[in-house]
């Protein structure tokens, strides 16, 4: 919906998971959807033969775990291939930009350096240039309160606005933005913590923690442990709803109301 009021046409879209073809189309029947596996022998081939000529952006959001930073760190990570796949696409498709959206530590990668060694080079010999945006959501001024960090790595085949670089950049000299600005009723919520971090945030002072696979599920308030960062008791929170945790999932109303899997 974000590039159709952009007045852009979605060509295509794709996922390796079934479930994800079967819900896209109930909600955007309008949009091609192909089930397939990046890895698999013919993937690419498929994916180029299926979309129009002149097609002017190609953007994709490889999994994160191998860069992420609370992730294993295993190098030589098998889901790091998936990036390297997604920019060869773009060297055969040639659109006029290809964007890797992924988080913050994905382009300095040392344990799986797939941006550094592979894609970078790829996308610079087939005459592309390379512009590096990290987005701090919660800072931007139209943001979300969300400590999500996330990258984009832009590849061109023109040179990008200096004022909309110079935007990002001032982004983050601004105060991060409270979850409960969005939620002004809220006090103290909790989150499955992340290593060391807390569970229980005080939704007045900080936005919410970046959103995992674990983020839609209950924390076990009779396994939890308190962590020395809790705002207060886990007694004393409450879960974030459905409903919040979509709208900071970037969620408009209009999505909220989507026909979406069944929890489980």
């Amino acid at each position: 919906r974000a590039a159709e009021s952009l007045g852009w046409t979605v060509a295509l879209a794709c996922d390796k998971c079934s479930s994800v073809g079967r819900y896209h189309k109930m909600n955007y029947r309008s949009t091609r959807f192909m089930h397939v596996d990046l890895m698999g022998p013919t993937a690419i081939e498929r994916i180029c033969a299926a979309v129009p000529q002149g097609l002017e952006v190609v953007v994709c959001s490889p999994p994160c775990q191998p860069y992420s930073s609370c992730g294993l760190h295993r190098k030589h990570d098998p889901r790091a291939d998936v990036a390297i796949a997604c920019a060869e696409i773009a060297t055969r498709i040639r659109p006029l930009c290809f964007v890797i959206e992924n988080t913050k530590l994905f382009p300095t990668s040392k344990s799986n350096p797939v941006f550094r060694d592979v894609i970078r080079p790829m996308l610079e010999a087939a005459g592309y240039t390379w512009t590096i945006v990290k987005s701090d959501l919660c800072r931007l001024p139209n943001g979300i309160p969300s400590s999500r960090q996330r990258v984009f790595c832009i590849a061109s085949l023109h040179t990008l606005p200096s004022d909309q670089l110079q935007f990002h950049r001032d982004a983050k000299k601004n105060r991060r933005m409270p979850l409960a600005e969005w939620f002004p009723d809220l006090i103290h919520f909790r989150s499955h913590p992340c290593r060391s971090s807390a569970g229980v945030f005080d939704a007045r002072i900080t936005p919410c923690p970046a959103s995992r696979t674990s983020s839609f599920t209950p924390i076990d308030s009779k396994r939890y442990r308190p962590r020395q960062n809790d705002s207060a008791l886990l007694c004393q929170s409450r879960e974030l709803t459905r409903t919040e945790r979509l709208s900071l999932a970037g969620m408009p109303p209009s999505h909220i109301s989507y026909i979406w899997p069944p929890p489980g």
